[in-house]
């Protein structure tokens, strides 16, 4: 007979994590905005309220670019990766052009600094997991636990190592078949969905822009189809003590 047994929901990453992700999704903002001017989709002056508001953030952002939310390290990229963000929008909107050749430029310098940004968030999501599931850990039989179930729930496309899946199965050290997702199992359920007022269509174009902008930023079409957290999630995730793991 199933038996369920749910948790008390539990904040468990970082809030850290959430301010090196919203760095990190600045260039993009940028970039999404400017990219269809560049291919002749609208004209700029239809963005130009949206990159307005985007630099007023930016100036915002700067603000909490401190020792509460980063690193040293973290916060020389912070303030590398915003001030050549505002420098492109000031940039477009003194000259009233973007070219394809400074967006991609653009593009190609803040690449690596988003990726060193979702190294470190994906290993504070993973740290911070980890913690709460040994604190639930200790709270469950030796039953409970050997029977205990992750579901792990997002909207978007299933992404390849997404960092969740790879920490449970990590945890539980269980496989599935060969042609499961990598990570999945009956002990490691990934559930998505689209959400309110969404439709495939939404879902589709998610993808493309998706594909578009990781060629930029990363020379690598499908580099979005994977998590981008998936590097720093794995790193960290070899550091964690085996003895946390489930034994069989």
């Amino acid at each position: 007979m199933f038996r369920a047994r749910r948790f008390p929901p539990v904040t468990v990453i970082p809030e850290s994590y959430h301010a090196l992700k919203d760095i990190a999704h600045t260039p993009f903002a940028a970039y999404l905005l400017l990219s269809p001017v560049e291919q002749g989709v609208v004209d700029l002056k239809s963005q130009t309220d949206a990159l307005n508001a985007l630099l007023s953030r930016i100036d915002n952002a700067k603000t909490e670019v401190t020792a509460k939310w980063f690193s040293a390290d973290e916060m020389d990229r912070a303030n590398r990766i915003l001030d050549a963000t505002a420098e492109l929008v000031r940039q477009t909107l003194q000259t009233q052009t973007v070219s394809k050749d400074s967006l991609y430029a653009f593009a190609k310098k803040l690449g690596p600094l988003m990726l060193a940004n979702a190294w470190d968030a994906g290993c504070a999501q993973i740290n911070g997991t980890h913690a709460q599931m040994m604190t639930w850990k200790d709270s469950l039989s030796s039953d409970d636990w050997q029977q205990l179930i992750a579901v792990n729930r997002a909207r978007h496309q299933a992404r390849y190592r997404n960092a969740a899946t790879q920490y449970f199965s990590w945890l539980f050290d269980v496989k599935g078949t060969s042609w499961s997702y990598p990570g999945e199992s009956m002990r490691v359920i990934y559930v998505e969905s689209l959400g309110p007022g969404e439709d495939a269509s939404d879902e589709l174009a998610t993808v493309l822009i998706d594909a578009d902008a990781s060629q930029a930023f990363f020379g690598d079409r499908w580099r979005l189809s994977e998590d981008v957290l998936s590097e720093g999630a794995a790193a960290c995730i070899e550091k964690l003590p085996a003895s946390s793991r489930y034994k069989h």
